[in-house]
């Protein structure tokens, strides 16, 4: 996969690395932080994201399944996939121009994504 391909870049065979030394496996799906990674180099709208997920990362995968079944975007793929067009399905209050940044727009969209999550869970 791609993210594994980004995992295992540049690192030389037993060299370790951030993967290696700071994350460690703890079940099938899980992984488990052993470290600080520091939030120096995350914009405004990163680190608000990583306060979004970790405000919903004490649910289970089931829970939020459950929970995603029940967003207007979701339709059932019976027994296949679909993808979920955001523009088409819930456009933004914010329109991209030469006077909106991309982080304004990220902020934006996290807050658009946090006041649906909250009126519904």
């Amino acid at each position: 996969s791609q993210i594994l391909k980004r995992i295992d870049d540049g690192a030389a065979p037993g060299e370790p690395t951030f993967w290696t030394s700071d994350i460690i496996p703890c079940g099938d799906w899980d992984v488990l932080l052993t470290g600080d990674p520091s939030d120096g180099q995350l914009s405004e709208a990163e680190e608000e994201l990583l306060d979004f997920i970790f405000k919903y990362s004490h649910r289970n995968r089931w829970d939020i399944v459950k929970f995603v079944h029940t967003l207007p975007e979701w339709k059932d793929p019976a027994g296949s996939a679909i993808p979920i067009d955001y523009r088409r399905e819930r456009p933004l209050s914010v329109t991209p121009n030469a006077s909106c940044s991309s982080s304004a727009i990220a902020r934006q969209i996290s807050r658009e994504v946090a006041g649906i999550l909250d009126q519904r869970w």
